[in-house]
C-alpha cells in the first residue's frame, strides 16, 4: 500500500469511533483500538517511507518523548483502568498521532490528508449532524474541524471548492452557536484568510509577527500569573455581565464563563503533590477531580481512580509529561510558526504558521488531543509549516499546484 493510500485510511479511520460513538453512546475503547492499531501496524512496516527527511530536531524530540511518556505509563500502570487507557488512547496518542506531522512534510503525503477529508471526511463527518447532539471531542462541531484549516486555503482554491467550503463552515458555525471554540477557531481563521488580500502590504506582514509572539509567550506569563496567585486570566469575565449565547434548542452558555481554573488546579495540584512538575505523571497518570459518576460511559472506572485528561491540550502534556512535556511540545508550534512566518516564500504557508501560532495559544485553553480527525489536522498544519518545497513556492505557483491537485476523484 502506498503512504498516500495509507493517509486516506487514517483519515476515514480516525472518525469512524466518532460514529460508533454517537451510535453507542460510552463505547470508546474497543473502536478505537480497532481503528488505530491497523494505522499503527502499517507505520512500523513503512517506518522509512512515511518519516520525511530531512529530520527536523522539534519534531524528533517531541516525538521520542512522547514514547517516553508511554513507557513510563506501561511500568506505572495499577490498575485494569489504567492499562484499558493505555492500550486504547494511549497508544494511539504518544505513537501513531506524532507521526501524522510528516502527513503535512510532503507535497504528496498533504495533498492526499486534505482531499481525503474532502471526499471521504465530510460525507462521515455529516453522518454526526444527523445522529449526535455531542458537544465534545467526538460531535460534530470538533469532527468538522479540519475545515478550519481548508478556510486558509479559500485563495489558492477554485470558486466551486472555495464555495463549499464557505458553506460547510456556515453549517458548522450555526449547528451549535453554545460552543465558544467552534465559533473563536471559525473567526480567527477568516481574519487570517482576510489578510491574504492585504499581502502586498509590508505591514501587514509586521503586525502578524508581533501577534505570532503575542499568541505563543503570552500563556507563559499568563500561567506564572496564575499559578503564583497574582492574576488569573480564566476569571476576568467574573469582572464582566453575562454575555449569553442561546442556539434557540435549549442549549446555552455564557461567554465569559471559566471552565479552566478548576482543571489547572487539579492537575497542578496532583503534580505537586507527586513533587512530578519536571516529568508529569506518565501516560497512566491521573488527577483528583468532582467528576466520579459520569453517566453512560466505559469509563466510569477511569473516573472513580482520577482524571486521565483535560479539554486543553497543553495541559493534557503538562499531566502527563510535566513542564518538560509541554516545553517540548510548545516548541512545535514555536519552530513550525517561524519557518511559516520568516522563512516562506508565499502568502499561504505563512497564514498557515499564524495558524498554528494561534493552535498553540488555544491548546492552553482547548483542542484536547485524542485519537481524531480534528487531532491529526493539528498536526498536518504543524508538518505543512515544516515543508521546505510548500515554502520555497512563490503565491501563483501554489496557487497552480492546489488548483490542480484538489478535489479530484479518489481510487482506492
Amino acid at each position: 500500500m502506498k503512504i498516500e493510500k495509507f493517509i486516506k485510511f487514517s483519515i476515514i479511520f480516525s472518525i469512524l469511533p466518532a460514529i460508533y460513538f454517537a451510535l453507542f453512546p460510552g463505547k470508546i475503547v474497543l473502536i478505537t483500538i480497532i481503528c488505530s492499531y491497523p494505522l499503527i501496524l502499517f507505520v512500523f512496516i513503512k517506518w522509512k517511507n512515511l518519516v520525511v527527511s530531512p529530520r527536523e530536531f522539534s519534531i524528533n524530540l517531541f516525538f521520542w518523548y512522547s514514547l517516553i511518556i508511554l513507557f513510563r505509563g506501561f511500568i506505572e500502570a495499577e490498575s485494569n483502568a489504567d492499562w484499558i487507557n493505555l492500550l486504547s488512547t494511549g497508544v494511539a496518542l504518544f505513537l501513531f498521532l506524532p507521526l501524522t506531522i510528516h502527513f503535512g512534510r510532503n507535497i504528496n503525503f498533504s495533498l492526499a490528508a486534505i482531499n481525503s477529508f474532502i471526499i471521504y471526511g465530510i460525507p462521515l463527518v455529516f453522518i454526526l449532524f444527523f445522529i449526535s447532539d455531542d458537544s465534545g471531542p467526538f460531535g460534530f462541531a470538533h469532527m468538522i474541524s479540519p475545515i478550519y484549516l481548508l478556510i486558509l486555503l479559500i485563495p489558492v482554491l477554485n470558486l466551486k471548492l472555495s464555495l463549499i467550503i464557505i458553506l460547510i463552515t456556515i453549517i458548522s458555525f450555526f449547528s451549535d452557536i453554545s460552543i465558544r471554540s467552534n465559533l473563536l477557531n471559525i473567526s480567527v481563521a477568516f481574519l487570517i484568510c482576510s489578510t491574504f488580500l492585504l499581502k502586498n502590504r509590508k505591514f501587514i506582514l509586521r503586525i502578524l509577527k508581533i501577534l505570532r509572539t503575542f499568541f505563543l509567550y503570552s500563556p507563559i506569563f499568563f500561567i506564572i500569573l496564575g499559578a503564583t496567585g497574582i492574576f488569573n486570566i480564566f476569571q476576568i469575565g467574573d469582572s464582566l455581565d453575562e454575555f449569553i449565547i442561546d442556539d434557540g434548542k435549549g442549549n446555552t452558555q455564557d461567554v465569559f464563563v471559566d471552565s479552566r481554573t478548576e482543571v489547572y488546579s487539579d492537575v497542578l495540584s496532583q503534580l505537586s503533590i507527586k513533587n512530578a512538575f519536571v516529568f508529569g505523571l506518565g501516560a497512566s497518570g491521573k488527577t483528583k477531580t468532582h467528576l466520579t459518576n459520569v453517566q453512560n460511559s466505559d469509563f466510569d472506572k477511569v473516573y472513580k481512580e482520577g482524571r486521565r485528561g483535560t479539554e486543553s491540550g497543553m495541559l493534557n502534556y503538562i499531566q502527563y509529561g510535566g513542564f518538560l512535556g509541554a516545553l517540548f511540545y510548545l516548541i512545535l508550534f514555536m519552530r513550525a510558526s517561524y519557518l511559516a512566518v520568516y522563512r516562506s516564500n508565499n502568502w499561504l504557508i505563512i497564514m498557515i504558521g499564524m495558524w498554528v501560532s494561534f493552535k498553540g495559544f488555544y491548546s492552553f485553553i482547548e483542542d484536547t488531543t485524542v485519537f481524531s480527525v480534528s487531532t491529526i489536522f493539528i498536526f498536518i498544519s504543524i508538518g505543512l509549516c515544516f515543508n521546505n518545497e510548500l515554502r520555497s513556492l512563490q503565491d501563483d505557483e501554489i496557487k497552480a499546484l492546489f488548483r490542480k491537485k484538489l478535489f479530484k476523484k479518489v481510487v482506492f
